[in-house]
């Protein structure tokens, strides 16, 4: 048996152990889960992007290095990988069988020669019975339910984070590849037990998500679920679990904002990398289309040490089905900001984004007008961007100010597409 054989049996025996859907399938919680379960086995760390690359989903040309195939063969029970390779060449050998004796030839009359006929009558038969079975066939798959599903969640709090249950059932699913997805990203989304009914899950980030059952790799059930604040919540981008501040921690002068000295406070560095600091606001505005609105705010970046020295920032507008996000820079970073317009999305690198270019030694003033599908933004009262966007991104369910760094917001006002006022904020 080659290391090439043997390397993929190893992952398939995991594969089996594990009860998962097969590997191809895995998310990168998946295989972060399975690097945490090899190491209670074997005291083995194997990271994910390793983990990766035994199941090809890196591009890698090396072969893998002891290490690493010693743990994979202890995590199935064996004392090393020589062990294991011996173990299925073993099981690969077959044993060897006694040719079977000779027939000899029957003694006696050859056989008689079948009539046309009945040759033709028995084809006839056959058919008939081809045919027959065939039909039957066809009409038990068409008659055939489909399998049942259920899927239901409940929110357990208000605010974040938070937990949701899920309650579901997938006992009809014809495989043990069961999983439950919390949003529209496929890489959050963890395996449950297809004969169980109910698990929870931990929301970290508030918004508007499509949770969704998933069996055999297919969404079969999903359902809408809004996360959201209780008034301004200001947080820290950190992964897993943000760092998050109460909102009136991040309340001064009649503006929204969290100092630099505060964020060092949580033990939180600024160099080499400044996190991104978010300040959300998202409820119910099932009433307000993203075809027709507009927002009108202040922001300002307050940071430009380092690294952070592009100072980039973003405006997000969520709605239930995409957002807008509009961002912003020093002008000499522009090539690096992403605008993203519901199904537009174009790069700084590829397209002139100099418009957003800001010089945030003052506050600039922003207003992002949507009309019959077409976003005109106007910085500091002048019209700099148009740009016309065709799918439907639903109706609006909140704000997000995004600061590498941090930053400040001094005024939010967000009418409809008749003039009236849906929300407005002072931070007085």
């Amino acid at each position: 048996m080659t290391d090439t054989e043997a390397l993929d049996r190893c992952r398939r025996q995991i594969e089996a152990q594990l009860g998962w859907c097969p590997g191809e399938r895995w998310t990168t919680h998946d295989f972060t889960r399975l690097s945490e379960l090899i190491f209670e086995a074997t005291g083995i760390n194997l990271s994910v992007n390793t983990l990766k690359r035994i199941w090809g989903r890196i591009a890698y040309q090396s072969s893998p290095n002891p290490t690493t195939l010693d743990a994979l063969a202890g995590f199935l029970g064996h004392p090393n990988w020589r062990a294991f390779h011996q173990a299925q060449a073993a099981e690969s050998t077959p044993d060897p069988q006694p040719e079977p004796p000779a027939r000899p030839a029957a003694p006696g009359k050859p056989l008689r020669q079948l009539r046309p006929g009945i040759i033709w009558s028995a084809g006839l038969l056959m058919g008939i019975a081809v045919a027959y079975g065939l039909a039957f066939s066809l009409r038990s798959t068409k008659t055939q339910p489909a399998p049942a599903y259920e899927f239901e969640s409940r929110i357990v709090a208000e605010g974040l984070p938070n937990s949701v249950i899920f309650t579901y059932d997938a006992s009809a699913a014809p495989t043990d590849c069961v999983a439950i997805q919390q949003s529209w990203d496929p890489s959050r989304r963890f395996v449950v037990d297809r004969q169980k009914h109910q698990v929870s899950s931990i929301y970290y980030y508030p918004g508007f998500y499509r949770a969704g059952l998933v069996v055999d790799g297919k969404v079969v059930k999903n359902h809408p679920l809004l996360i959201q604040t209780q008034g301004w919540l200001p947080l820290i981008e950190r992964s897993p679990v943000p760092v998050y501040f109460k909102p009136e921690q991040a309340l001064r002068k009649g503006q929204l904002g969290l100092s630099p000295q505060q964020i060092e406070a949580v033990n939180v560095p600024l160099q080499p990398t400044p996190p991104w600091v978010s300040y959300y606001w998202v409820g119910d505005w099932s009433h307000l289309s993203s075809d027709n609105f507009t927002l009108d705010t202040q922001l300002k970046n307050d940071y430009a040490e380092g690294s952070g020295t592009c100072q980039h920032t973003e405006l997000v507008v969520l709605c239930q089905n995409n957002a807008f996000v509009l961002p912003f820079s020093r002008p000499g970073c522009v090539s690096a900001l992403t605008l993203h317009v519901v199904d537009q999305h174009l790069t700084g690198d590829k397209n002139d984004l100099s418009a957003f270019g800001c010089d945030f030694s003052d506050w600039v003033g922003v207003r992002c007008e949507v009309r019959n599908k077409t976003l005109r933004v106007f910085l500091n009262g002048k019209a700099v961007y148009q740009l016309r966007f065709q799918n439907e991104a639903g109706p609006l369910v909140g704000l997000c100010y995004r600061f590498q760094g941090t930053g400040s917001v001094r005024a939010v006002r967000l009418t409809d597409g008749a003039g009236k006022i849906v929300f407005t904020e002072t931070f007085g």
